[in-house]
């Protein structure tokens, strides 16, 4: 079942049907809370809609559950760059790029 949400999630996002994917992502974060990439993918879906605030949650959520994960980092520091906080942008892109120097 998950494999199959995560499917259809990630047909969403291709879509860029962010709405859905983000319905369907509620349900899935309902149902396992600590699972890091949830909360990653719906941070995608809201950044891509513009709305940084809860981008920003989603992220702060999947860091927290995951605080290496370069991935989340990488999108965490573009989030608050665009949010123009540029001292937490460089921290998160340097832990990153710390932790996978491929990302230098």
């Amino acid at each position: 079942m998950m494999n199959t949400d995560l499917d259809k999630v990630s047909a969403l996002l291709r879509q860029r049907d962010y709405d859905a994917a983000l319905s369907l992502l509620s349900r899935m974060i309902a149902e396992t809370p600590d699972w890091w990439n949830n909360h990653y993918l719906a941070g995608f879906a809201y950044r891509a809609k513009g709305d940084l605030k809860n981008a920003k949650r989603c992220y702060d959520r999947a860091l927290a559950l995951n605080p290496d994960e370069t991935s989340v980092l990488l999108a965490a520091g573009i989030v608050e760059q665009q949010s123009g906080r540029l001292d937490q942008a460089v921290t998160l892109q340097r832990k990153a790029v710390s932790l996978n120097p491929q990302f230098a």
